[in-house]
Order: C-alpha cells, then structure tokens, then sequence
C-alpha cells in the first residue's frame, strides 16, 4: 500500500479552497443569468402576463370599458402570440437558441413583457376609475 505524506495532503487541502472557490464564483452568477435569460423560458412569462392581461381587460369590459385600449389589445395580441411562437419554434434546437440569445432575442421578450404589465395596470386603472 503507498504511503501519502502527511505534508502533500495539507499542501493540496489548503490550495483546494481557493482552486475551487474562485471557478465556482465565477461560473455561478454566469448560469444563474443565462438560466434568468433563456428566451423559452421569458416566452412562458409573457404568456402568462398576456393572460392576466386578458382576464383584467374581460373584467373591464363587462364594466363598460370601451376606449383605444381595445384595439392596442388587439395589436398587442398578435405581437405576443407571434413573438412567443416564434420564441418556442427556435428553441427546439440549441444551435438556434444560442443564435436568438446572441441576437438579443432576452432583451425584446423582456420589452414586451413590460409593455403587458403596463397595460394591464393602465386598464385596471381605468377599471377602478369606472368603479368610482
């Protein structure tokens, strides 16, 4: 059996930390935001704040509420369903979600995505407008 020196295993346990801490510290944040950023991943976002969005404009149009909202939904309808299925056809290959993320594809799902909470929190404000 080979005999390991004391003075090797202490000279190895003591440059393990920093071997080993400063990769991970590296590699962590870079994950976290390529998995924060995944185009598949916001187009489900999206998704889903186009139907609370929808389900905010059906309440206020029971209400009442007839305004340009209506047409800027409509619009906004075909832009999200046209991004987000163009969003879920590219992602099934990597090579082709690697290219959308490259080109800023994140960046424009992130856009409207704000652009639909805007709206639904401009018509909850007309909605609650109406209540009064």
């Amino acid at each position: 059996m080979p005999v390991i020196s004391e003075d090797s295993v202490l000279i190895v346990a003591s440059q393990l930390p920093r071997n080993v801490l400063l990769p991970l510290l590296v590699v962590t944040p870079i994950l976290t935001a390529i998995y924060y950023m995944r185009p598949l991943r916001l187009a489900k976002i999206l998704d889903a704040a186009m139907a609370e969005t929808n389900k905010a404009y059906g309440k206020a149009h029971k209400k009442g509420l007839r305004s340009p909202t209506e047409t800027e939904m409509d619009a906004l309808r075909r832009k999200v369903h046209s991004l987000a299925e163009e969003t879920r056809n590219s992602s099934n290959s990597w090579g082709a979600a690697l290219c959308y993320f490259v080109r800023g594809r994140p960046f424009t799902l992130l856009y409207h995505i704000r652009e639909v909470e805007n709206i639904k929190a401009r018509i909850q404000i007309a909605n609650n407008s109406l209540s009064y």
